[in-house]
């Protein structure tokens, strides 16, 4: 107790100092200090319209004023299902786009609107938010796409039918319809002179084959509107083929730099959309040339939707063999040209429309290979299962052999009476460009020889076509000569006649 008492007076003491100096310092200042009377008329004589910073009901009717805090009922909030973005600031890119749009019921005891409600929300691109933070009544619904002109929408159709490869299938249908014989007594006379040089040694009846062939052959109908109705078909068919191929691999599509850029992947149609798109002109395009062609066309167009949307593109993510079936969907459009103008595709009255279509089948091996080696990231990054990826120098050799094969079937053309022999010359000149580019692929494969195989591709189908109707076997010219003689042939009486 004793300590305790000390401790306390010692304490009592010390603040009994400090109190008597803090009064003595403040009386020997007194005089130095100004009194606060002598500042309170300066605030007592201003008005209060001129002293708005002492106006607490002013202040109060500001506070007021302004706008209050608004409360958001945040288990409302919906949530756009994950799609690839079109387009962010300014670069495209396949992350997830996550949006949030405010729910359509604010509190009561605000006065804001729904569209300052959602205004007030941020928008998050590219993030995946946990689900918990999006509320217990989470719905995912597709963000709305909005509507399109007409020329907004012609350019989205051109972009689904992919109207560049669509515009070269329909050039081959042209050429197989132009490239039919005029006469088609020069083809079968050749095919004739094939079948006894080849088959002389088969105990095969010569005439009952002669004979069985020219009851199967049909007759040409050369006229322009069958070949604009046999082309539009054709790019009728071509654009649902393209379009369906598109709506399947969306998915794929979207991780790859060449084609995430594509109109379903950037959401600028809906699927239903491109899917409707799809249906109806793969109906017109059957229909037209079912109607104002033959059926067998029609057939053949048909065979090309189905064969492309629904065999070629699932196997691309299966196995390597895609490629040949892809050529032979290639190969298609020349025997529809050569049908939609004979109306029969006989192995033996009609070859030359099967060495078109091997010619088409031949040229597509250099010229996709060639492609794939430059995409073979992307087709790696997206799954699908390409000689570029699996097995690079099958790639190059597949690509060269094809190029030497397109000799052989070019010289065939003259050999069965389809073109002049001047053809069979001429066609070295493409055809050699062709396998020296696919030459230089196979020894050195890299990005530049690649380049230059497909531009080279790109001009030698392209000059083969122009070769041939050039050189096309019974022309106008000669078919006038032919019909003129016949007239005066006709014209002229017989010797018997006179007698």
């Amino acid at each position: 107790m004793s300590l305790e008492c000390a401790a306390c007076a010692r304490l009592a003491s010390r603040a009994t100092r400090s109190i008597t100096r803090s009064v003595s310092s403040i009386a020997q200042g007194s005089s130095r200090l100004t009194p606060f009377s002598s500042q309170l008329p300066r605030f007592a004589s201003t008005a209060p319209e001129q002293r708005p910073w002492l106006d607490v009901h002013k202040l109060r009717r500001d506070a007021l004023a302004q706008p209050r805090p608004r409360r958001i009922d945040r288990s409302r909030f919906t949530t756009i299902a994950p799609v690839v973005p079109a387009n962010l600031h300014g670069k495209s890119t396949s992350t997830e786009d996550v949006r949030l749009v405010a729910a359509d019921r604010v509190s009561e005891d605000t006065s804001t609107s729904d569209a300052e409600a959602r205004d007030s929300l941020s928008v998050f691109q590219g993030i995946k938010l946990p689900e918990s933070s999006l509320g217990p009544t989470t719905a995912i619904v597709y963000r709305p796409i909005r509507s399109h002109s007409l020329p907004e929408l012609i350019q989205l159709y051109k972009g689904l039918t992919k109207a560049k490869l669509s515009a070269l299938i329909t050039l081959t249908t042209m050429a197989g319809y132009a490239m039919c014989p005029l006469d088609p007594g020069a083809t079968h006379a050749a095919m004739e002179t094939f079948l006894t040089d080849t088959l002389a040694h088969l105990p095969i009846d010569m005439d009952q084959l002669a004979l069985a062939a020219t009851a199967s052959s049909g007759g040409s109908q050369l006229s322009l509107p069958i070949l604009l109705t046999a082309s539009v078909g054709t790019a009728l068919c071509c654009a649902s083929a393209n379009t369906f191929n598109q709506l399947v691999e969306v998915p794929y599509d979207a991780q790859m730099a060449r084609t995430r850029n594509r109109v379903l992947v950037r959401r600028q149609v809906t699927p239903l959309h491109a899917f409707t798109f799809a249906s109806s002109t793969a109906l017109a395009g059957v229909g037209m040339l079912y109607h104002f062609v033959n059926p067998l066309t029609a057939s053949i167009g048909l065979a090309n939707i189905i064969l492309y949307s629904f065999i070629y593109t699932p196997l691309k993510r299966v196995t390597i063999f895609n490629t040949w079936i892809g050529a032979v969907v290639g190969a298609l459009p020349p025997l529809m040209g050569w049908a939609a103008c004979t109306n029969t595709l006989d192995l033996l009255t009609q070859p030359g429309a099967w060495l078109l279509a091997l010619l088409v089948f031949a040229w597509q091996f250099p010229h996709f290979n060639s492609l794939a080696w430059n995409l073979r990231a992307d087709y790696a990054k997206a799954g699908y299962r390409m000689m570029s990826v699996t097995n690079p120098a099958l790639n190059a050799r597949v690509a060269l052999r094809y190029s030497i094969a397109c000799v052989p079937i070019c010289l065939g053309l003259p050999y069965l009476g389809l073109t002049s022999a001047v053809f069979g010359y001429m066609s070295f000149l493409p055809n050699g460009l062709l396998i020296w580019t696919s030459y230089r692929f196979w020894r050195r494969v890299n990005d530049q020889t690649a380049r230059e195989l497909f531009w080279a591709s790109l001009v030698h189908l392209p000059a083969l076509l122009i070769l041939m109707m050039l050189c096309k076997q019974g022309s106008s010219a000669q078919t006038e000569e032919s019909s003129s003689v016949s007239r005066k042939d006709a014209e002229t009486p017989s010797v018997e006649a006179l007698e």
